[in-house]
């Protein structure tokens, strides 16, 4: 972690989704921009508008004020399905086998998603995603990435799979959160807390 927010130009397809997510109508769009300095046109269909990871923070912020509710992480995961990330999305799906997906997803993500990454690594008989936020972010906001990672990660290998990963291993990196009891309903493995790095395993 530690690099600076500003130099992660991410696109502005995620913050729709988000808007979707919420609800929003048109001319309520303006509240989830607020304090980022965008045009609502940037949630419009068709826009092809970069932002910098510090309007993206916000955005995420702003979301989560909105909803009200401490499992916007959670949520905003659930619907960043393959096909969110455009073409990465329909090549990771392309792919031979389940390795390759993720081979791919890994290798491409930074160009769709650029303020997380993850490493892959064969262990014994576990093959283990592990996550790597590459801004500085507050731990409200680390956590909202580092759920939407798994859910993003467990998307994916679902779709390979062609069913629920339930052998998979999840372990997240900070403490067990007050809305836990929310998890079962998003992740179809176990899952734990208090790690030293999240990962799916």
């Amino acid at each position: 972690m530690g690099t600076l927010a500003k130099d992660f130009p991410i696109p502005s397809t995620y913050s729709r989704i988000i808007a979707r997510m919420l609800g929003l109508n048109e001319r309520d769009l303006g509240r989830l921009l607020v304090g980022t300095g965008l045009s609502t046109e940037i949630l419009l269909p068709g826009d092809d508008t970069y932002i910098s990871g510090d309007q993206q923070l916000r955005i995420l912020q702003n979301g989560r004020r909105i909803l009200g509710s401490p499992d916007f992480g959670l949520r905003l995961g659930q619907q960043l399905k393959p096909a969110s990330h455009g073409p990465l999305g329909y090549l990771a799906l392309s792919s031979p086998d389940l390795m390759s997906s993720l081979q791919s997803l890994r290798d491409y993500q930074p160009v769709r998603l650029p303020l997380a990454a993850f490493a892959i690594d064969l262990e014994q008989d576990w093959l283990c995603c592990t996550l790597e936020i590459k801004l500085e972010a507050t731990p409200d906001m680390s956590r909202i990435i580092s759920e939407g990672f798994a859910l993003i990660i467990q998307s994916l290998v679902e779709s390979v799979l062609g069913r629920a990963a339930e052998e998979a291993v999840i372990q997240f990196e900070y403490p067990e959160p007050s809305y836990v009891d929310r998890y079962r309903e998003y992740l179809h493995a176990p899952y734990s807390f208090d790690y030293e790095q999240s990962t799916y395993r």
